[in-house]
């Protein structure tokens, strides 16, 4: 569903595929709204996002991903928040739909890796956590104040913190994100995500990515680096403990995920900001 009097545009950016997105784009024709390709020639989802922002011609952006079937007022729901000036970006809600049974392990934690976003079923404002990029939107007025996503996070590159890191700097700025649950959209998630190993991977990948938030200036911790690394084999072994005390696969459970994350923190931290730099940016 299309706002009324509003002009749409979709753009389609083509991170560097092999495949025929190109052709399946340009035979795509809208009476409703004009349809653009961007390719992208540089790999991760930071550089496809600004590659996105710097072709867009509104002034409202909204994103969403390859995996991800939106609602019927989709849209209209993301445009009608910004009748209040107040708001400068927008949070939709995220529900995850499986192509086969979840595995019984499957925690929160889980979930939020798996990117659902469900606080609820009324607006947030103002929304104090990160933003998703599969279903945000924001005023292109704001990222040019805020600055590009940082090419060295997110998907494709060192793997996630890219929204995060920039909804943080958003809100530095003083500007204020709305939660927006009639914004809705269903992320489709394969089996192939459903695995210990792709959590294992994709926590440790998280971890990588928080410890270069951290140096980006995200966030700051007090805990020394060589502590950190102390601290990630104590917990390796707590984590262990407990989940045999509990009878638990510890590698399917939400503490085995906290140890994955620390070891990438850690793993990081070895290698250092500079050697990481030049790994992931391009």
């Amino acid at each position: 569903m299309l706002p009324i009097e509003s002009e749409v545009e979709l753009l389609v950016v083509d991170n560097a595929s092999t495949d025929k997105t190109r052709e399946v784009v340009e035979s795509h024709h809208s009476a409703f709204y004009s349809v653009r390709y961007v390719f992208e020639p540089n790999r991760g989802k930071g550089n496809a996002y600004n590659a996105g922002l710097r072709e867009a011609i509104g002034e409202i952006c909204i994103f969403t991903d390859d995996d991800v079937v939106p609602s019927e007022v989709w849209l209209k729901s993301h445009l009608d928040a910004y009748q209040d000036s107040a708001v400068a970006a927008v949070q939709g809600a995220i529900e995850l739909q499986f192509d086969t049974q979840p595995p019984p392990w499957l925690s929160s934690m889980h979930r939020d890796m798996l990117a659902e976003k469900l606080p609820g079923e009324l607006r947030i404002f103002p929304y104090n956590d990160g933003l998703v990029g599969a279903n945000m939107s924001f005023r292109k007025s704001v990222a040019n104040a805020a600055g590009p996503f940082s090419p060295i996070l997110g998907p494709g590159r060192a793997g996630f913190w890219d929204e995060s890191e920039f909804a943080l700097r958003v809100k530095r700025l003083g500007l204020l994100t709305l939660f927006e649950p009639a914004a809705r959209v269903k992320h489709l998630i394969s089996a192939s995500r459903l695995t210990v190993p792709y959590f294992a991977d994709a926590a440790f990948r998280q971890g990588v990515s928080t410890y270069l938030a951290e140096e980006l200036g995200a966030y700051t911790v007090t805990r020394r680096p060589v502590y950190r690394t102390l601290y990630v084999l104590a917990r390796q072994i707590k984590v262990r403990i407990k989940s045999a005390l509990k009878s638990e696969h510890y590698n399917m459970t939400s503490d085995y995920l906290l140890y994955r994350m620390h070891m990438g923190a850690t793993w990081a931290w070895i290698v250092g900001f500079e050697r990481l730099n030049r790994r992931y940016r391009v």
